[in-house]
């Protein structure tokens, strides 16, 4: 097991010392771990006293997806040049997939979403891509196990079919 302590963010105020946390950190170390890596079973954890995720902070979001990728040796299944605001669903249904991209809004009118590039990971060589309920076949490339593709004009909720 490998782990980091907190260090708590102030000095002893019957000293002579002077400490903030903005100019004159650190405080006192602890034993309390801030972050811990370890074997557990077959896989591993990672185990944070900070809830990186729930942080609204966008900077925060990648800490925890650099934190994976580094000592998980994670790899994101689908990666996208699509905005913050929307969010893709991956459902595999025997030898297809369904994707569908929907726009998260909370407001009153909700914009269009432009032409988004997507790259998935896949178990199966796939033989087509077609926009749903329409049918109408979307061109890709496939190299290795990833394919790539670009949805066209999506709207406010794209779904498509990958077989």
């Amino acid at each position: 097991m490998c782990y980091s302590k907190i260090t708590l963010p102030y000095t002893d105020q019957d000293g002579v010392e002077f400490a903030s946390i903005h100019s004159n950190p650190p405080g006192v170390p602890s034993d309390i771990p801030a972050m811990a890596l370890a074997d557990y079973g077959e896989g591993r954890v990672l185990w944070s006293a900070l809830p990186i995720e729930a942080c609204e902070i966008y900077d925060y979001s990648d800490v925890l997806l650099n934190m994976f990728t580094q000592f998980l040796d994670f790899e994101p299944t689908l990666t996208s040049d699509a905005s913050a605001d929307v969010e893709f669903t991956l459902f595999k249904d025997g030898e297809r997939y369904l994707l569908s991209s929907s726009l998260l809004s909370e407001n009153c009118k909700a914009r269009r979403v432009g032409d988004i590039s997507v790259k998935l990971k896949l178990d199966i060589t796939p033989v087509s891509v077609v926009k749903l309920p329409s049918g109408e076949p979307i061109g890709f490339m496939f190299s290795g196990n990833e394919i790539e593709f670009e949805i066209s004009d999506p709207g406010i909720f794209c779904m498509l079919e990958i077989k």
